[in-house]
C-alpha cells in the first residue's frame, strides 16, 4: 500500500464540512429565489404580474411551485445546517478564530437579510405565494 495517501480523520471530515458551509451560505439565496423565481415564472406564464387571490401559483407554474415549496418547507433544516456548519467550523474546521467569526457573522447576515426581505414583502410576492 505504499504510495496510497491516507487522509487524517480531520481532513476526511473537511469535505463534509465544506459542503455544509456551501449549503449554509447558499440556502438564504435559494429561499428568496424560490419565492421570486416562482413569481417571475408565473408572470411569464400568465402574461401579467400575478395577483393575490386571483392567480393560484400551483396552477400558474405547476412544477416550479412544487419545487419552491420543497425549498420553503426545508427552511428549518437549512437553518439547522447553517448552525451546524458554524459550530463545525469552530470545532473541526481548523480555521482561525477570526475566520470562523467572520464566517458566522456573514452567514447570520445572509439569513437575517433573506428573512427581512421576505417578511417585508415589498411587492406582495410572499403574500401571493402563500395565498
Amino acid at each position: 500500500m505504499e504510495g496510497t495517501p491516507v487522509k487524517p480523520y480531520a481532513e476526511a471530515r473537511s469535505g463534509l464540512l465544506r459542503t455544509l458551509n456551501v449549503i449554509a451560505l447558499l440556502y438564504p439565496a435559494m429561499l428568496v429565489t424560490a419565492f421570486y423565481g416562482t413569481w417571475c415564472s408565473a408572470w411569464l406564464s400568465l402574461g401579467h404580474p400575478p395577483r393575490a387571490s386571483l392567480d393560484d401559483p400551483a396552477e400558474a407554474v405547476g412544477a416550479i411551485y412544487w419545487i419552491s415549496e420543497i425549498v420553503v418547507l426545508l427552511m428549518p433544516m437549512g437553518a439547522a445546517v447553517a448552525v451546524a456548519s458554524m459550530a463545525g467550523r469552530f470545532v473541526f474546521g481548523g480555521c482561525s478564530l477570526t475566520t470562523g467569526i467572520a464566517f458566522a457573522v456573514f452567514n447570520v447576515a445572509l439569513w437575517v437579510g433573506a428573512i427581512v426581505l421576505l417578511r417585508s414583502d415589498p411587492i406582495g410576492v410572499v403574500y401571493w405565494w402563500c395565498d
